[in-house]
């Protein structure tokens, strides 16, 4: 029957705007994400590569049915994310006594050409 057909684009439509809507969360998070993780080019590509796996029908399912869309975007992007950066190489801070050192040096090369000394 014709209403039948009006009735299937209507929720055709419906359906599509809410898909449309829970992505651009989703990117909006993202590009939330990257900035606070401070993602580089090949971290975000990984990202987004294993996020095309995860997102199927069902996980966008229960995104629409969650109370905090924005919340659930978060949940499903920071593990993700923290994965990832959990790989970076470690970098080691120097310690007190290095940077005094470090300094020292620094100020005595500056005040050298007045022949002082800082100790």
């Amino acid at each position: 029957c014709a209403a039948d057909k009006v009735v299937g684009d209507v929720l055709d439509e419906f359906i599509e705007d809410d898909s449309i809507r829970l992505v651009k969360i989703l990117e909006k998070n993202f590009k939330e994400q990257c900035d606070n993780y401070l993602l580089n080019q090949r971290e975000a590509q990984e990202s987004v590569e294993i996020l095309k796996e995860k997102l199927d029908a069902r996980l966008m399912k229960e995104m629409y049915a969650s109370g905090n869309k924005q919340k659930f975007a978060e949940n499903i992007l920071i593990p993700i994310i923290e994965n990832i950066i959990s790989k970076r190489e470690a970098i080691l801070l120097p310690n007190l006594n290095d940077i005094e050192e470090g300094l020292k040096k620094v100020f005595n090369e500056i005040v050298q050409t007045n022949k002082l000394e800082i100790n």
